[in-house]
């Protein structure tokens, strides 16, 4: 199905309505006057693996609604534990390309502890532009080999990264090349314990406004080269980068 795009233009969306019933795997509340459905968060089958799509559009008693996300922590803009109530059950989650996150301000610990999820796939309308919290956002995926960060994923006002990659133990190789880290100022534990990474591109992140690197590639064992550019990479005092470096394949970055 086509639908138009925040721009005009015609997006592609396979995941632009769901199955009947499909509205049943979700902690969900309906707006009659926006004709919305929001989701809360997802409970799922308990008995099965989950590869979860979260649709464009859902249909509730033969009435269609367009799907946004949740404010998941009442007047605070938090998207808190979405998949935390069928966490473990979870192995795919799939984005339609329609979703309103415009309400959404913060995404910290979205994913956390869903050990059992090896791929994420946020499509090519996903935007974050509201964002500012990202903090532990896949923490504790230790299963997690790829993220499809798509067109739209936008990092520009995210000012916590902290933890954000923290035990993601499966990754081989990180693509954070449409990540803007201008205005971050916590990356504390951000890839702590990613102990399969062997060489980081971290050419584009800047760090200028940054005031806690502490632990950030703690525990990367495999970890032996990290680029960065030295015109927009910047480091804190000793202080609050403590343990930057502590048991990681290398001890300093390379300027590339």
């Amino acid at each position: 199905m086509k639908l138009w795009g925040k721009d005009g233009e015609k997006i592609d969306d396979p995941y632009a309505v769901a199955p009947v019933d499909a509205y049943t795997e979700w902690n969900y509340t309906l707006n009659e006057g926006e004709n919305t459905i929001t989701l809360n968060s997802f409970i799922g089958n308990v008995n099965s693996s989950e590869n979860v799509i979260v649709y464009s559009s859902y249909e509730v008693r033969n009435k269609r609604y367009r799907t946004k996300i949740a404010n998941n922590t009442t007047n605070s803009g938090n998207n808190y534990y979405m998949f935390a109530s069928a966490g473990s059950k979870i192995v795919t989650v799939t984005f339609g390309n329609q979703i309103d996150f415009s309400t959404v301000k913060s995404m910290s610990y979205m994913f956390s502890a869903c050990y059992n999820l090896t791929n994420i796939n946020f499509g090519n309308n996903f935007n974050t532009s509201n964002i500012t919290n990202m903090c532990s956002m896949f923490s504790g995926c230790s299963k997690l080999t790829s993220i499809n960060f798509g067109d739209n994923f936008d990092t520009s006002n995210v000012t916590d990264m902290n933890s954000m990659f923290n035990n993601c133990q499966s990754f081989t190789n990180l693509n954070l090349s449409s990540f803007n880290t201008s205005n971050v100022t916590i990356m504390n534990g951000m890839f702590m314990d990613c102990q399969s990474l062997t060489i980081m591109d971290l050419s584009h992140f800047d760090t200028r406004n940054i005031k806690h690197m502490g632990g950030m590639f703690r525990n990367c064992k495999a970890l032996t080269i990290i680029y960065v550019s030295e015109s927009i990479w910047k480091e804190p005092t000793e202080y609050y980068k403590k343990d930057m470096f502590t048991n990681c394949g290398t001890n300093t970055v390379t300027y590339k």
